[in-house]
């Protein structure tokens, strides 16, 4: 049922993105990133675990580093990141339980991250959505 769950989630994200003509701007699915990963955070802080919401924190910086750099330059990091993100979920749930993080959540964003980095990546294949950042995109500071 998680990976439903996940399948649905994800489904109907992608669902409003082409209806709201979301897809179509580079910020959608680096902005998708930064919520996925601050999950983790969320959860830990809501209840009010605060050291394991400090390690998520961290944890989660990388994954919003991937999608600013991904945004500023090649959105294929951001389909890296949202895999990456979807292993990350798997080695959480193996190599550090925590008890603020359901049982479920693991296949649930397994199959979520997946689904959204295979629908990132089929934009971009077919053209619907283009790779490079614009030169006024990228990084000046």
């Amino acid at each position: 049922m998680d990976v439903i769950a996940g399948v649905l989630v994800a489904s109907a994200s992608i669902a409003l993105g082409h209806g709201m003509g979301l897809h179509r701007e580079r910020s959608f699915y680096p902005l998708v990133m930064i919520v996925i990963a601050l999950a983790y955070v969320l959860l830990a802080a809501s209840d009010d675990a605060f050291v394991i919401a400090g390690v998520e924190s961290l944890l989660a910086l990388v994954f919003v580093a991937a999608a600013f750099v991904g945004y500023r330059g090649n959105l294929w990091i951001v389909v890296a990141a949202l895999i990456g993100h979807a292993g990350f979920d798997l080695a959480h749930a193996a190599l550090w339980p925590t008890p603020v993080v359901p049982t479920w959540y693991a296949g649930f964003c397994l199959a979520a991250d997946g689904l959204l980095a295979l629908h990132l990546a089929l934009l971009l294949l077919s053209g619907q959505l283009q790779a490079a950042a614009r030169p006024e995109q990228q990084a000046t500071a």
